[in-house]
């Protein structure tokens, strides 16, 4: 495995970069076009030898204004520790999806916008949901879901980082069963689908690719093409104009060692890639940081000229200048 330790840190690209809010573990976000707020998954992240974290929850700000975010996730009667979202927007706002990690197990939360926050509709429970990371809709009802882990104990899943087995895959949920449609990704990440042309971006973080899938048949997922990088691909987000940013980790160790003890900082990276569909396409790193503006980043979401900067385990969202 191709820990990035040859990789030069440096700080390039955060000059124009301000504190957006103050929100611990902003691991994914996602623009509601419907509701005019940037979506943001939110969890407190244990370091080693913490237990019994608090909850997580779901946020919203309006890009627009200075406003403080607001939370939109409703209380609810189980342990709340989101991951990967998605939305998919309809004429009454936004229905979300949510991947949450309980301590017993993990499973997949629907929420349907109220007006002013979200309303839990149901739960997905079921055996495949072994380590879900992301989720992609296709539909009011229907999404992809990557499984970084084919292994639930953390020895086995070290076992496949060192033997480089990638036993990570991805699931379809169809609005009645969920079928593992696609194997051997090592380590499945963030997803993003573009509708338009039925394709689907796979983050797979230790390979140090994306990979690109054409999804016309939803339970027949056929490998394109891979777009090399030179990080761990964390999520990935789909720009309007067909850009695809990617928040990404080009150091795996400085990672591993970030979320045990939370204070020593790991680089972040952020990745643009223009025409990815295209056969010349290929990765430039535009941002990179040595973890002194922000450890880590996850994901880079562009909205009009900003671009938006979230991270596993550090406490601020960036707002920082399009390149």
């Amino acid at each position: 495995m191709d820990a990035g330790v040859f990789w030069k840190a440096s700080n390039r690209g955060f000059d124009q970069c301000t504190e957006r809010a103050r929100i611990t573990g902003a691991e994914d976000m996602e623009w509601s076009a419907g509701i005019s707020q940037v979506i943001v998954s939110a969890d407190f992240r244990p370091a080693a030898g913490e237990e019994n974290p608090p909850s997580g929850a779901i946020y919203g700000f309006n890009p627009s204004n200075k406003q403080a975010p607001i939370r939109l996730s409703p209380d609810l009667p189980f342990s709340f520790h989101p991951h990967g979202i998605a939305l998919w927007e309809t004429k009454s706002g936004p229905r979300l999806f949510v991947i949450n990690h309980r301590p017993e197990k993990s499973t997949i939360e629907l929420f349907s916008w109220g007006g002013k926050s979200f309303v839990h509709e149901e739960t997905l429970d079921d055996p495949l949901l072994i380590t879900p990371n992301d989720i992609a809709a296709t539909g009011p009802r229907e999404f992809y879901v990557s499984h970084d882990h084919g292994s639930r104990s953390h020895f086995a899943q070290a076992l496949e980082h060192y033997a480089r087995w990638g036993r990570g895959y991805l699931s379809y949920f169809d609005g009645k069963t969920l079928r593992r449609v696609a194997n051997g990704i090592f380590f499945a990440n963030g997803l993003s689908i573009d509708l338009a042309n039925q394709r689907l971006f796979v983050a797979a973080m230790l390979e140090k690719s994306v990979r690109v899938y054409d999804v016309q048949n939803r339970l027949n997922p056929v490998l394109v093409k891979a777009l090399k990088l030179n990080a761990g691909p964390d999520n990935v987000q789909l720009a309007e104009d067909g850009t695809l940013w990617i928040g990404a980790h080009p150091k795996i160790l400085a990672l591993k060692k970030h979320s045990e003890h939370h204070e020593t900082p790991a680089p972040s990276l952020v990745i643009r890639v223009k025409q990815p569909l295209k056969e010349e396409a290929y990765a430039e790193e535009i941002m990179s940081d040595t973890g002194e503006k922000i450890s880590a980043v996850s994901v880079a979401l562009p909205w009009k000229n900003h671009l938006f900067l979230g991270s596993i385990y550090d406490q601020k969202i960036l707002d920082c200048p399009r390149p």
